[in-house]
């Protein structure tokens, strides 16, 4: 399935490579998705702060929606892939873009204030969790008061 888009992702990324330095540290925060909290597996990594961003293990996330997840190391890129042939890709250091297969075959590009971001001692890509889970028609929440994050599906 992923061996179909890599031409096009290649292309995509050579335009838009960007590093930034990141300090990140970790926080007990909570995840609830439709209601329920989400914990990230033990091994696959955790909540981390960074300028006041919520940042998650992209993985957990993507697979939490039901995405297939590769790297690919050359291009320092996440890319995701669903059933219905939904593609979201986010390259270290820069922003990421979804594509929906429809008639028109529309590709687009959603930029982020902030940039996902590898941490090298868990050798783990982190995404801000807000840009992701709004990609995937979300509503993103914060419960200052006890430290929750919530994630709830728009109504269509």
């Amino acid at each position: 399935m992923f061996k179909n888009v890599k031409k096009l992702i290649a292309g995509v990324l050579a335009a838009v490579t960007i590093s930034a330095p990141v300090c990140a540290f970790a926080n007990d925060a909570i995840i609830k998705i439709d209601g329920v909290e989400a914990q990230i597996p033990e091994g696959m990594g955790s909540i981390v702060i960074v300028n006041d961003r919520t940042y998650v293990p992209v993985r957990f996330l993507l697979e939490h929606f039901n995405y297939a997840v590769e790297w690919l190391d050359e291009e320092q890129c996440v890319m995701g892939i669903d059933n219905d042939n939904n593609m979201f890709m986010m390259q270290i250091g820069t922003s990421a873009f979804m594509y929906k297969p429809s008639a028109e075959l529309v590709a687009y590009r959603r930029e982020m204030d902030v940039a996902p971001f590898l941490n090298d001692d868990e050798n783990r890509t982190y995404v801000p969790i807000r840009f992701l889970a709004e990609a995937m028609g979300y509503e993103v929440g914060y419960d200052y008061d006890n430290s929750i994050v919530t994630l709830d599906k728009k109504a269509e």
